[in-house]
């Protein structure tokens, strides 16, 4: 009898996959966003902000529904990647719920606010991925489509400090990814990845509005089964916008 493979072995295996899957090239079906850091201070608080990078294009919304309650909403699309009207588009849109924190507390907003900010939170969203990878067997390369519905899980831990006009932090998200591959896919059946994604994010300007800038990275885990990857996203997370608190 075949001796069975350890846990080691299975998941050295499975991240071999994922490397070989990014320097082969690919459009991944799941692309990393950026995070939505609300640095809420007060119960009313209404924090937007829309960036385009790495991501596409995203905006998010968060909302200090009550002393320490917080609610959130991203949306986040890239159309077309491969310039090809089948092939390459990304959709999420995600709902989410958390505690915030401020410190000093009452400090309201303007010109008057700053201090610390932590935020734990967890955004579950759902859309639509069609991506593809190329593969090499024999010599010969092909193109694999993998197109399908898919679902996020996305805990986020962030902490950072904030005056009136510049704004500096951190945020650490574990991501789950499950994507179920659709008729007209490459792929059959379904694919778990979990990740796990740093970020750190400035923002200067106004007070109450500000240019941002987050960058970061996207370290894999693992992807089950190995055999059925759908493409990982480019290692860096790099993104633009602007930000505004009501």
């Amino acid at each position: 009898m075949a001796p069975v493979p350890t846990m080691e072995v299975v998941l050295r295996a499975r991240f071999a996959s994922l490397v070989a899957v990014a320097l082969a090239g690919c459009s991944p079906v799941y692309i990393p966003g950026a995070a939505n850091f609300s640095m809420l201070e007060d119960k009313g608080d209404v924090h937007l902000q829309a960036l385009g990078g790495t991501n596409g294009g995203q905006v998010d919304v968060g909302w200090a529904a009550a002393d320490h309650l917080a609610l959130r909403a991203t949306a986040q699309g890239m159309v077309d990647r491969n310039q090809d009207s089948t092939n390459g588009s990304y959709y999420n849109l995600a709902l989410g719920f958390g505690w915030w924190g401020a410190w000093p507390t009452g400090a309201g907003t303007g010109e008057d606010a700053q201090g610390l900010r932590l935020g734990i939170s967890l955004d579950v969203g759902g859309g639509m991925g069609d991506g593809s990878s190329t593969v090499t067997v024999g010599g010969t390369a092909s193109t694999l489509r993998y197109v399908g519905p898919l679902l996020t899980m996305k805990p986020q831990v962030d902490f950072g400090w904030e005056s009136p006009y510049f704004a500096a932090g951190l945020a650490v998200r574990p991501i789950y990814v499950r994507f179920w591959n659709s008729p007209e896919s490459d792929g059959q059946g379904t694919a778990d990845v979990f990740q796990v994604e740093p970020l750190l994010m400035v923002r200067a300007g106004a007070p109450n509005v500000k240019v941002e800038l987050q960058g970061g990275a996207w370290l894999p885990i693992v992807e089950a089964p190995s055999d059925a990857s759908f493409g990982i996203p480019f290692p860096v997370i790099m993104t633009v916008g602007v930000s505004a608190d009501f």
